[in-house]
């Protein structure tokens, strides 16, 4: 949902209508992941993705029709089918995607769409069947929520909503309503991980900029003028002109929380790795030479860090992809902390 959250608003202050497609259930293989979102403005503007470039030109054609009668559509493409073939979805699998028109719920779409671009923590329900519910939403921001399914089965939805929000992610639930099953679409909108970069050093400029592409709120710290300028870094989300033990001592560094120093000078790296050592970060990084990393590791062995805590520090830093320039550099240690937000690292 973030990634399509400013050309959505930019669309509403415009007075457009918009269609939202949901991917809501995936059978064997498919591109995306249930979640997955593309919003259709009544210009004809696409944003964001439901496949690989295989189904949106159809479901194109069903949000036009779903923003004509306001009518919430369930459609299922299985490649097996003449039609899907005819559409191109090859992956071999099977998807359902909820297409509706967030008109029916204007006010609320406008304030959910307001908490995800400040970064609040979101979750999102959906009923999926029966015809008769389907498309009716509950919207939970800050533990507030608003709007309806069905006042039988509406704090059972909460409780898996609050739920999904601690897991992440998203997923169908099955409650029993009059005998009959309910089947609600939960997704949890989390806000973006945080990237703190420690050195404003020349492979921060590529690293701020790539972050951004994926989705990483972006904090650069360094007590030089010269190098933490506003120009410079202004693809940063907060530039902190400060020294690393002070400025860190502000942030909150948790589970979302990506630290990498990229200085390899000890007056930057060991307040950056203490404080990241002491904290639940994702992933601690540091740029230097394996020399260097050696030195590093003394200083902190000195000052009581065990080995286990030490082995959470990524140095070398990055992945080895065989580059030297700054922007390949960036690049190496963006791939392994993608490795390690997505279970692949390690060492995480």
């Amino acid at each position: 949902m973030r990634e399509i959250v400013d050309d959505v608003r930019k669309w509403v202050q415009r007075g457009e209508g918009v269609a939202l497609a949901t991917l809501v259930h995936v059978q064997r293989s498919a591109p995306r992941l249930p979640g997955a979102h593309c919003a259709i403005s009544s210009a004809g503007a696409l944003s964001g993705a439901i496949s690989a470039g295989c189904v949106e030109s159809d479901l194109i054609e069903w949000s036009r029709a779903v923003l004509a009668d306001g009518a919430v559509q369930l459609v299922s493409y299985d490649v097996a089918d003449a039609d899907a073939m005819r559409i191109g979805l090859t992956c071999g699998g099977a998807i359902d995607v909820l297409v509706e028109s967030l008109g029916a719920q204007a006010s609320e779409w406008a304030k959910i769409l307001d908490a995800i671009a400040r970064g609040h923590a979101v979750a999102l329900a959906v009923a999926v069947s029966p015809g008769a519910l389907r498309g009716r939403r509950i919207f939970l921001v800050d533990e507030v929520a608003v709007g309806e399914i069905d006042t039988a089965v509406d704090a059972d939805v909460v409780d898996a909503m609050r739920r999904q929000v601690v897991a992440g992610g998203s997923a169908n639930i099955d409650i029993e309503r009059d005998g009959e099953p309910l089947r609600v679409f939960v997704e949890a909108i989390a806000p973006p991980p945080r990237l703190i970069v420690v050195g404003a050093t020349q492979t921060a400029l590529p690293l701020c900029r790539m972050a951004r592409e994926l989705d990483f709120h972006v904090t650069v710290i360094d007590p030089r003028d010269v190098y933490a300028s506003a120009e410079r870094l202004r693809d940063a989300d907060v530039v902190l002109r400060e020294w690393p033990d002070l400025a860190l001592e502000s942030l909150e560094l948790g589970v979302d929380t990506y630290v990498v120093t990229l200085t390899h000078d000890e007056k930057f790296d060991l307040p950056t790795l203490r404080h990241a050592l002491r904290s639940k970060s994702r992933y601690v990084g540091a740029l230097g030479s394996r020399r260097t990393h050696a030195g590093r590791l003394a200083a902190l062995r000195e000052e009581g860090f065990s080995d286990e805590e030490l082995a959470r520090i990524h140095s070398p830093i990055g992945l080895d992809l065989g580059g030297r320039a700054p922007a390949e550099i960036a690049l190496s240690i963006l791939a392994e902390v993608t490795a390690v937000r997505f279970g692949k690292g390690g060492r995480s």
